[in-house]
């Protein structure tokens, strides 16, 4: 009764003529688990826009594309807030996973809905057998609010909205199940309603692949222009105008972040950090770079963020940049805002060659566990060795190729010399072989008897070329007919997700990540251009643009890259604690019964090995 009678007052209580950034200021409360700013909301002059444009006549669509951490998720909530408030009506907000939409419901919506008391009037507590209150699903008067994954076609697709929120699009599966965009499919509830808005936002990733791209490019792009405190021109700020950083004068010189400066695009000053502060946190204006229309679009980098300082924004850069391009990536993508091209040219044999090493007499002390990967052929199996170390950098110890059908026992037999062997570390200790992945895509029923025997050091595996399949899963399977009651752990590998790692990561400098090889005959020319033997591509499937991998024209083998694909998935499998492995390592040696070699391999070149 208490509840139906506050439902009556609120509904004869007429709107108040605020905008969406008017009712943030004047209702909303942060918490700390939002932001360190504890307290009442205070908007940069930025983010203003970007909220109001959701009630402003005529946006049909809003796309924000920005760096993480300058407050987008809040903006979200604000834009929730109100219209739970003031224009109640159907929501959707849409999450990479249900999972993801279930943890922004604890975290974010609840605590704001509990620290905004015109909020909490109007939703009921939740309670266990409360419909209109769940974790995924909160109703109030005039309207409701869902939170769905772009993973479950299902909650994509039942009630009309008027509101649609998309976040974090480029973390959205191709497709939702097999029904393809999971945009699409939400877009499509927005139908019923002729004054709907669909607001997407994220930070992008891969050009190519990248939905809020997409709809960048399809908008009027706006970015935000601030006034030079020195001679008042306007420009939006950017990266490259970030300079003036100190440098030691030799080429490996440490550079000095501290001195970074901003050079203002009209009257080149070069800008300290108290001038910059003064700029994003002053007044500015959205200008338009596109054709101005029902889609607005709004760029904004972490330039603008108060919270990041210049230095460390270049201290940031100078780190992703000694990574590679791995993490060179993710800084563009989060610190920028802006996608990542991927010109997908297949890499060059011959650089990987020229960046090998003196071959080690010993396991490099970093080196603290070995792993194997095995790949079957029908006239032999083929096995490459792989030395790891903390920050997943990787030694080439050895590659084998053991000559022989696979249905007959003589090159298991040699398998298992290679299973039993020991390398001599520079600690004085000798390192066996931690865990072995072997291919089970020919001759499978050989394949699971010889591992099911050996696990769980020997694994069988399985490739899947497939967009978002992690690197390793487990699959249960039967071995066969012969002994159905007896099962064997079939490890499923993401094939394309382990070549998207590797390939990043031998164009890395050193430190974590890093893969040596050595100069000896088993890693040469064949090898090098069969581990190099893929390239990455941009396909669509149903309209949605996705990454596969095919063979580079001229390179038919790859055993080299498949075993190196093992050997990794192997690592995965066995989780090693670095600290621990190292401090076992570092112990004094007890006298050790004599150690099996490693078997020996012919030196004959590649050509002649098959």
């Amino acid at each position: 009764m208490a509840r139906a009678i506050s439902n009556a007052r609120l509904a004869l209580r007429p709107p108040e003529d605020l905008s969406v950034s008017d009712w943030a200021e004047r209702y909303r409360v942060l918490g700390s688990e939002a932001s360190e700013l504890v307290g009442r909301w205070r908007s940069y002059p930025w983010q203003r826009e970007i909220m109001d444009a959701s009630i402003t006549p005529g946006v049909r669509e809003i796309v924000l594309k920005c760096a993480s951490q300058v407050g987008k998720t809040e903006i979200l909530l604000n834009i929730i807030g109100y219209h739970i408030h003031q224009r109640p009506c159907p929501i959707l907000c849409v999450y990479p996973t249900v999972v993801v939409a279930e943890s922004a419901s604890k975290d974010r919506l609840a605590p704001m809905i509990e620290r905004v008391p015109a909020l909490r009037e109007r939703i009921a507590p939740p309670r266990t057998r409360d419909a209109s209150n769940t974790l995924l699903h909160k109703r109030f008067r005039g309207g409701h609010i869902t939170l769905a994954g772009a993973n479950s076609p299902a909650s994509l697709a039942s009630r009309p909205i008027r509101l649609l929120l998309c976040d974090e699009t480029d973390r959205y599966p191709p497709s939702a199940g097999d029904e393809g965009d999971p945009i699409e499919i939400a877009k499509q509830r927005t139908k019923a309603f002729s004054t709907a808005v669909t607001i997407l936002v994220s930070s992008p990733t891969i050009e190519e692949l990248s939905q809020i791209e997409r709809a960048w490019t399809r908008s009027d792009q706006r970015r935000w222009h601030v006034p030079c405190p020195r001679c008042g021109h306007l420009q939006p700020l950017e990266w490259s105008r970030i300079q003036k950083w100190g440098r030691d004068e030799h080429a490996d010189g440490e550079h000095h972040p501290e001195d970074a400066r901003y050079v203002c695009s009209g009257c080149e000053g070069a800008l300290d950090e108290t001038e910059r502060l003064a700029m994003i946190t002053g007044e500015g204006e959205w200008r338009c770079e596109g054709e101005p229309g029902a889609v607005r679009g709004y760029h904004v980098s972490r330039l603008y963020s108060p919270a990041s300082s210049m230095e460390a924004i270049v201290r940031s850069f100078l780190e992703a940049k000694r990574g590679g391009r791995e993490t060179l990536m993710v800084w563009i993508n989060t610190m920028l805002g802006q996608s990542f091209h991927e010109a997908g040219r297949a890499l060059d044999p011959e650089v990987l060659l020229a960046r090998r090493e003196i071959p080690w007499e010993k396991l490099p002390s970093d080196c603290l566990v070995l792993t194997c990967g095995v790949d079957v052929q029908d006239d032999r199996i083929e096995a490459e060795v792989v030395g790891w170390g903390e920050g997943e950098e990787s030694w080439g110890i050895a590659y084998y190729v053991f000559r022989g059908p696979p249905d007959q026992a003589g090159v298991w037999k040699r398998l298992d010399e290679l299973l039993a062997a020991a390398w001599e570390h520079e600690s004085g200790h000798r390192l066996r072989i931690a865990i072995a992945c072997v291919d089970s895509g020919h001759h499978t029923r050989t394949v699971y008897a010889y591992c099911q025997s050996r696990e769980p050091r020997v694994y069988a595996v399985k490739g899947r070329q497939e967009a978002g399949i992690p690197l390793v899963g487990i699959s249960r399977r039967r071995r066969g007919k012969a002994a159905a009651k007896r099962l064997v752990d079939l490890i499923l590998v993401g094939v394309d997700e382990a070549k998207s790692v590797l390939y990043a990561r031998l164009g890395r400098e050193k430190g974590e990540g890093y893969c040596h090889f050595p100069a000896i005959a088993d890693y040469g020319e064949e090898w090098a251009t069969q581990l190099l033997s893929h390239k990455s591509r941009i396909a669509y499937r149903k309209g949605v643009a996705y990454r596969e991998w095919v063979k580079v024209p001229g390179r038919p083998r790859d055993e080299a890259l498949d075993c190196r694909v093992y050997a990794m998935a192997a690592l995965h499998l066995l989780r090693p604690q670095w600290p621990a492995i190292r401090k076992q390592l570092a112990r004094p040696l007890k006298r050790e019964p004599e150690e099996t070699r490693p078997p020996a391999r012919r030196r004959a070149p590649w050509a002649r090995r098959y």
